[in-house]
């Protein structure tokens, strides 16, 4: 059913292209657009994967992509009773935005990343002992994977800290660049230092978040600026290759990160988009019982937090998501993020909890897109729309948009926002250095 499946992901996600006014960047379509892209890549591998996507599979892909939609819709409804056009934002005025004490800033990224590195390296100095680099930041992210972080609740606070301030610094540079056409290298550092943090983690996640982050930033102050109304091919040419760019370069960190194989690029590369769709149709095939605990894939991360918080151990996601291996082929251990919908709550769930997704993210990106922002400096409703791209955009993968969004850590990055804000933009409290 791999054809059907694409057909009518392909019919669903141009729907709601029309309700959306063909905005590319719109919740449904970036979900539907990737999992069109994937379930394309899946004919190519069908026979060697024996990829064939069963009619369980179908409904669970099907309702899901449907009710996100169906939820960003849903959110609109207020601004269509209040009769705000969805072509408000071209009206707004890209301004120059400074931040105060960006000297602070900058040393304090820079002290926070030398302790964050030293932290890192000793932990997996004590896991591993002495070897090169690509072998420690190996074993330090497989005792991350295995449950035990060793890093002290303030250093991991601190790391916090500095991918926040890069979110802004990303937002800023990128505002900056349509206002003045220059780009203020200062602004660089705190974006740097944060994603070389990352890497030293072994995860490629972060800088897969600062760069959907930048492009869809980057999108709409090219529309505002050039009065857009629909998608430029130009600036679409431009963000494929850009995104081409980035994948290969995803390809050729798996050796600095330790993750040596023998795979080609398009191999690695097409596995690695593919292998969670043959997993969740493998899991739905095998009929397992929904989760004892509720919510536990959906809400791992705040069911975690609240077992160490009542004395118990907490969840880590290779407690319930196995690896596998099919065929001899190695697929991983991640499953879509209709997995865990499905698997906590059947295809009730599925609906769910993609409803929900579709309203959360929605309230953010119609607020941005029905009003014209010409007071405050920073728009706040495409920078939290922006960050919630990555978790849409990796729905193809795991239950990435609640695993960031249902969890003390992102209550943290708010006030972290709010707070270099008030003091480093707005300058409402004054710092001295």
């Amino acid at each position: 059913m791999n054809v059907e499946l694409l057909m009518v992901i392909i019919v669903v996600t141009v729907c709601f292209g029309v309700v959306f006014n063909r905005d590319l960047f719109a919740p449904p379509l970036i979900v539907g657009i990737i999992f069109s892209i994937i379930i394309y890549l899946s004919l190519f591998i069908n026979k060697k994967w024996e990829l064939y996507i069963h009619a369980n599979t179908f409904k669970v892909i099907v309702i899901g992509i449907l009710f996100i939609g169906i939820g960003c819709t849903v959110s609109r409804i207020p601004f269509l009773l209040n009769r705000q056009s969805s072509y408000n934002f071209l009206n707004s005025i890209i301004t120059p935005i400074k931040i105060y004490e960006l000297t602070l800033i900058r040393c304090c990224s820079i002290c926070i990343f030398i302790i964050s590195a030293f932290s890192i390296m000793n932990v997996a100095r004590k896991v591993l002992g002495n070897g090169g680099i690509s072998n420690l930041i190996y074993a330090y992210r497989v005792n991350l994977l295995s449950g035990n972080n060793l890093l002290p609740s303030i250093v991991s606070n601190l790391i916090l800290l500095n991918y926040a301030i890069g979110y802004l610094c990303i937002y800023v540079l990128i505002n900056n660049w349509f206002a003045t056409n220059k780009v203020n290298k200062s602004l660089l550092v705190p974006i740097i230092l944060p994603s070389i943090t990352g890497l030293l983690q072994g995860a490629r996640g972060n800088l897969i978040q600062y760069f959907l982050f930048a492009i869809t930033v980057f999108y709409y102050f090219y529309m505002i600026v050039k009065k857009k109304r629909n998608v430029d091919i130009k600036l679409l040419i431009k963000i494929v290759a850009v995104t081409a760019v980035v994948i290969y370069a995803f390809y050729i960190l798996r050796i600095v990160l330790g993750r040596n194989n023998d795979s080609l690029f398009l191999d690695y590369i097409g596995g690695l988009l593919c292998a969670p769709i043959k997993l969740l149709d493998t899991y739905i095939q095998e009929n397992h019982a929904i989760s004892e605990t509720w919510g536990l894939e959906t809400f791992t991360n705040l069911i975690s937090m609240i077992n160490r918080w009542r004395g118990l151990h907490g969840i880590k996601y290779s407690d319930y998501a196995n690896y596998r291996i099919i065929n001899n082929i190695s697929m991983g251990n991640v499953y879509t993020a209709f997995r865990a919908y499905y698997s906590d709550f059947n295809l009730v769930g599925v609906a769910t909890c993609s409803f929900l997704i579709g309203v959360i993210s929605g309230i953010p990106y119609n607020r941005f897109r029905s009003s014209v922002n010409r007071k405050n400096k920073i728009n706040y409703a495409l920078f939290l729309y922006a960050y919630f791209v990555y978790g849409l955009a990796m729905m193809f993968y795991s239950n990435t948009f609640y695993e960031y969004i249902v969890n003390i850590s992102f209550l943290k990055m708010l006030i972290v926002w709010y707070l270099l804000d008030l003091f480093f933009v707005k300058r409402r409290i004054k710092v001295k250095v």
